[in-house]
C-alpha cells in the first residue's frame, strides 16, 4: 500500500512539474504589432553577380533588375527604439534594358530591439506606385519568422507595411514606413 501511495504521489508531482513545460510549448497568443520607421535608401545594387546571388526565386515572366537596401530607426511595439535593415529584389519586365514594373519581393527585414533582441521577417508581392515626385509609395505584407534572437528566436505573425521613398536623383532617399499587424513570440 505504501508503494502504491508513494507511486501515486510521485506521479501527481511529475504531472504538476511537467505542466509548465507543456504550457511553454503551446502557441502564444497573437499580440498587436505596430511600427513607425524612418530611414534612408542605401543603394540600388545593379551588379549582375549580386543580383544572381540574391534574387534566386524571381517570379515567372519577370527579371530582377536590382537589389534595393534600406536602413533606419523607429519605434516598434515589443521592441522599443528599433534599428532596421531591409533589402529586396526589384523586378521588371524582360527587355534590353529591362523595364522596372514597380514590383518587388524576396525581401528580408531585420529589426533590432533596444535591448539587442533581433526580430526577423520576410516579405514578397510588394508593389511600388508613384506619388508626388520624387516620392514613390510602396506596400507589402511582412511575415515574422523564426531565427531571431532572445524572445524573438521563435516568432510568427504578419503585418501590413505601407510607406514612401523619395527616389534619387531628384529625391534625397528618405523613407518612411508604418506596420500594423499581429505577432507571437517566445517569452523566454
Amino acid at each position: 500500500m505504501r508503494r502504491f501511495l508513494l507511486f501515486s504521489a510521485v506521479s501527481v508531482l511529475a504531472v504538476i512539474l511537467a505542466a509548465p513545460v507543456v504550457a511553454d510549448r503551446e502557441s502564444p497568443t497573437p499580440l498587436p504589432f505596430y511600427g513607425s520607421l524612418s530611414g534612408q535608401l542605401l543603394a540600388f545594387d545593379m551588379d549582375p553577380g549580386a543580383i544572381a546571388n540574391r534574387c534566386s526565386a524571381t517570379p515567372a515572366n519577370k527579371v530582377a533588375i536590382w537589389v534595393a537596401s534600406f536602413e533606419g530607426w523607429g519605434e516598434v511595439t515589443h521592441l522599443g527604439r528599433t534599428y532596421f535593415y531591409a533589402d529586396h529584389c526589384s523586378y521588371g519586365t524582360p527587355g534590353s534594358p529591362p523595364v522596372p514594373d514597380g514590383t518587388y519581393g524576396q525581401g528580408e527585414l531585420t529589426l533590432i530591439a533596444a535591448n539587442g533582441d533581433v526580430l526577423k521577417a520576410l516579405y514578397n508581392d510588394g508593389i511600388a506606385y508613384p506619388l508626388t515626385p520624387p516620392a514613390v509609395g510602396y506596400e507589402d505584407t511582412i511575415a515574422f519568422v523564426d531565427g531571431g534572437t532572445g524572445r524573438f528566436s521563435i516568432a510568427s505573425g504578419q503585418a501590413y507595411e505601407v510607406g514612401s521613398v523619395n527616389l534619387p536623383p531628384f529625391g534625397d532617399g528618405a523613407l518612411t514606413a508604418e506596420m500594423h499587424g499581429t505577432i507571437s513570440y517566445s517569452r523566454k
